[in-house]
């Protein structure tokens, strides 16, 4: 084993515990020694990595942002009409952010945000941006497969990502719910499907989804 990958090896292992130790006792009452004994090794090496805690924070928040996209987008078989594919699309992404380790994570990052303004920047470069990026090549086909109105890909993308993140997260993020039940998620990724069709879908499609809010 090389020295680079057990380096790569040492670094997953670190962001991993610190993204539990987070969650768990809250950024501030975190500390690098604490995550050191945790991981076990020197300080050394941890600081190496990551000089501050900071840093290790936005570490973590780009770990997450990126496993959620790998999973999103590990998809199952194809679909043959946009109504599914659209809302098979915004039940799974519903049913990972709505997960109680997610929502746990969320919170925790939104109680930092204001201490660390630069939270926000990452959150909206490895959040939004990415997602966007990720997405986007999806409308395109989706426009070339005649299912879309030629539209913005990128906003487009950004639309249904929006409509994802609504009113039921915020529920869950309130704690107004204990728990998005498949049902639940089932009922919202129907609203988003029908919104955002309403919107980009070519004209037969979009007049297909407004009979539906209407019956």
């Amino acid at each position: 084993m090389t020295e680079r990958v057990k380096r790569d090896e040492r670094r997953d292992q670190i962001v991993a515990v610190a993204r539990e130790a987070f969650v768990r006792d809250g950024y501030a009452a975190t500390s690098m020694s604490k995550i050191s004994e945790e991981v076990g090794g020197s300080k050394r090496t941890l600081y190496s990595l990551f000089p501050s805690k900071q840093d290790l924070l936005i570490a973590v928040v780009d770990e997450e942002s990126t496993r959620l996209f790998d999973r999103l987008y590990d998809f199952a078989a194809p679909v043959s009409d946009p109504r599914t594919a659209v809302a098979l699309f915004a039940q799974r992404l519903l049913t990972m952010t709505l997960a109680d380790d997610l929502i746990e994570f969320e919170r925790m990052i939104i109680a930092e945000s204001k201490r660390i303004p630069q939270l926000g920047e990452v959150l909206a470069e490895y959040g939004l941006k990415r997602g966007v990026d990720r997405l986007a090549p999806y409308m395109e086909l989706a426009i070339e497969k005649g299912w879309l109105c030629r539209c913005d890909c990128r906003q487009a993308a950004e639309f249904l990502l929006d409509l994802c993140f609504g009113q039921l997260e915020r529920m869950r993020l309130w704690n107004v719910i204990e728990t998005a039940t498949p049902a639940m998620i089932e009922k919202d990724a129907y609203r988003v499907m029908i919104t955002f069709l309403a919107v980009y879908g070519n004209d037969e499609v979009a007049r297909e989804v407004r009979q539906l809010v209407r019956t």
